[in-house]
């Protein structure tokens, strides 16, 4: 085959791909994301970059994607059976401040906080107004009966993974995770384990990138591998991933540390910070804004509503347009 036959084949793929996008729908989509300040955007398809806008290579507080990047950590460890998602509080020795744990609590399982329903209701770190406001009594409801968004759960489990594999998580994650991907913004000293009073147990807060989350949404789509290496097991992604949690409140399923959408599968939190991974469409969405900034709090409790980021996926998911 000719070098001018190559290149011919090279325009026609491109104008391919080219068709599969909407270039006038990601320009809306551009247009309300710049309106609604956001940070970063990036659009994987197939791996490729579609587009991206803001400021991609920039660390964001990712606020509680950082539960799902917990989750490959975890799955690592059960892999490797450092860790059993039936062990209880009381085994591993898990207590708080007083009010301490009572014996009903402590029977909690690892797979019950991974779900959010361990039913410890114990003030936690990190905790936003609004759950601070809605969590339940203490012992209203028995470990792995009912789904509370419980920060307790999250804290506890970094806690957990520390003790169990005898490693910092965020020099673990960079080990185990950022440089397998090839991340180019992550940092361990960007983060930051951050403990208050009322517990014992610190909230894992990851700041990074857009670019960077974009390749561990890739790497999830790919079933756990990277350029040819697994990095979390497959039998973890799908069990992960999976809904566990039917209709817990108005996001969706949760699975282990994970939402659920449909098809889509979801790592999000406060003030639109989201990783959207469609299996259907072979695309990764993520969208980052300013958790941190001054001026932004100044303005209003949250960067970006959860209605206006739903919005911006749905805009961005209606751009694809698959060729027929």
């Amino acid at each position: 085959m000719t070098r001018l036959s190559l290149f011919i084949l090279f325009l026609g793929a491109m104008a391919q791909m080219a068709s599969r996008w909407s270039h006038d729908k990601l320009e809306a989509a551009r247009k309300f994301s710049l309106q609604i300040e956001s940070g970063a955007v990036v659009i994987l398809h197939k791996g490729e970059v579609v587009d991206q806008w803001g400021i991609p290579s920039r660390p964001f507080n990712v606020a509680s994607i950082r539960k799902s990047l917990l989750s490959s950590l975890i799955g690592i460890a059960v892999d490797e059976g450092k860790l059993s998602l039936d062990t209880t509080l009381q085994d591993l020795g898990i207590d708080d401040k007083t009010p301490a744990l009572t014996d009903s609590e402590k029977k909690a399982k690892v797979r019950d906080l991974l779900t959010s329903q361990s039913g410890v209701y114990h003030p936690a770190a990190y905790e936003t107004e609004s759950n601070r406001n809605r969590r339940p009594a203490r012992e209203s409801h028995p470990p792995g009966t009912f789904f509370y968004y419980n920060n307790w759960d999250f804290n506890v489990l970094g806690v957990i993974y520390e003790k169990a594999m005898g490693e910092n998580l965020f020099e673990a994650f960079d080990r185990r995770i950022a440089r397998p991907l090839g991340f180019q913004d992550y940092h361990v000293e960007n983060m930051e384990s951050r403990k208050e009073d009322v517990s014992d147990y610190p909230a894992y807060i990851f700041r990074v990138s857009a670019r960077d989350l974009a390749k561990f949404g890739q790497m999830y789509l790919q079933n756990g591998v990277w350029q040819g290496k697994r990095l979390v097991p497959e039998a973890w992604i799908k069990e992960s991933t999976a809904a566990h949690v039917m209709n817990a409140g108005t996001q969706g399923h949760y699975g282990y540390l994970w939402w659920r959408s449909e098809n889509t599968v979801l790592a999000q939190g406060n003030g639109g910070q989201v990783v959207a991974i469609d299996p259907d469409s072979q695309t990764v969405i993520v969208h980052l804004t300013d958790m941190e900034s001054p001026l932004m709090r100044r303005i209003r409790e949250r960067p970006v509503s959860d209605i206006d980021g739903f919005r911006l996926l749905q805009m961005i998911f209606r751009a694809y347009e698959p060729v027929r």
